[in-house]
């Protein structure tokens, strides 16, 4: 029989409160609940102890603000006139928290999943966890390696904005027919703070 589930980070939000989720060891932040967090799932099979949330590309400097109603008000070029030279397209997510690339073979992969899980098992006990949190969080783990192994010719390597490569990691994959990649991550290894 599976092992217990552990109890799940705070979704929901009063409407003046933000919930970050840091990583234990870093500190770095991750992601928010401002993105829209929902589960990952494995085609019909939630993938226990990860969440995900989609990104997007935005525009970022440069004077001119697209309003989406193109030269209507008057101002500015020509629609079909060259872009503003200060503007950069960049992902929302990776912009938004400093994340760093990083590549990484499915052997890299499976030595850091290893190691990441036995740290975050490591830290749970010294912070007095229950027994049974700790063993939910260790078949979870089993769970997740096969998930992100199995998809790792198709997965991007995140660290966070300190290159912490033993702490959290995020996990990007352009589903079908996406411009923009989902970003998935670990639960066990981030700490959730109100902000």
């Amino acid at each position: 029989s599976a092992p217990p589930a552990p109890p799940p980070l705070p979704r929901a939000r009063a409407a003046d409160t933000m919930i970050v989720y840091k990583c234990m060891f870093s500190t770095d932040e991750m992601i928010s609940d401002s993105y829209g967090i929902r589960p990952v799932m494995d085609g019909e099979d939630e993938v226990p102890g990860m969440f995900e949330v989609e990104s997007r590309n935005i525009a970022k400097g440069g004077d001119n603000v697209d309003i989406g109603c193109g030269n209507a008000f008057g101002g500015g070029e020509e629609e079909d006139g060259p872009a503003d030279s200060g503007v950069e397209t960049v992902n929302n997510i990776v912009d938004g928290f400093q994340l760093n690339e990083m590549n990484m073979s499915k052997a890299d992969l499976k030595e850091y999943l290893k190691g990441y899980f036995q740290r975050v098992r490591a830290a749970m006990k010294a912070a007095g966890k229950p027994v049974e949190e700790i063993k939910a969080m260790m078949g979870n783990a089993s769970i997740i390696a096969k998930f992100l192994i199995t998809k790792a010719n198709d997965l991007q390597f995140y660290l966070g904005a300190n290159f912490d490569v033993e702490g959290a990691m995020a996990f990007a994959i352009y589903k079908e027919g996406a411009t923009t990649p989902t970003f998935m991550y670990i639960e066990c290894g981030l700490i959730a703070e109100k902000q």
